[in-house]
Order: C-alpha cells, then structure tokens, then sequence
C-alpha cells in the first residue's frame, strides 16, 4: 500500500475519527495524499470537496472526481484575503 493513502487513513480515520456521511474538505487535492484522501473519504460514504483557486485546476480537479471540484469564492469584505468554505 503506498505511503499517501496510510497517510490519509491516518488522518482521517484514526486521528479524525471520520464516519459514514460527514463532510470532508480535502485542501490540495491535486497530491497523492490528497487523492487518496478523497477515494478513502468518498469509498467511506462522505460528501468530499475540494477547494480550487483558478479555473484551470478547477477543469483539471472535476475530470478526476466531478463531485469534488469546488471553486473557492473570496469574500468582498474586509477579510478578503481569506476563503470562503461555506457549502
């Protein structure tokens, strides 16, 4: 078994204690770690996104997993240098 998806399970089975229908928010799932990440998560029953900053990783993301793929909206106000993660 490859080292990112022992690093993934870790993660998100053993320290993150994931269960059946959670939501799972995968930051660089463009990596191993984070494929893996999202098969684990997805295989476990859980809704998976994926934030992306520009319009070609978002094409590049949805042709891996079409669910996945969620483009990451910057705020108006004054915190616009942080993301928004509302779903």
């Amino acid at each position: 078994m490859p080292v990112a998806y022992l690093t993934a399970y870790y993660a998100l089975l053993m320290r993150g204690g994931m269960r059946s229908g959670q939501r799972v928010l995968v930051h660089s799932g463009t990596g191993a770690v984070g494929l893996a990440a999202i098969r684990i998560a997805r295989f476990r029953g859980c809704e998976v996104r994926r934030p992306v900053r520009t319009l070609q990783s978002s094409a590049a993301a949805k042709t891996c997993s079409p669910s996945a793929a969620w483009r990451a909206r910057l705020l108006p106000s004054a915190r616009a240098g942080r993301r928004s993660t509302r779903w």
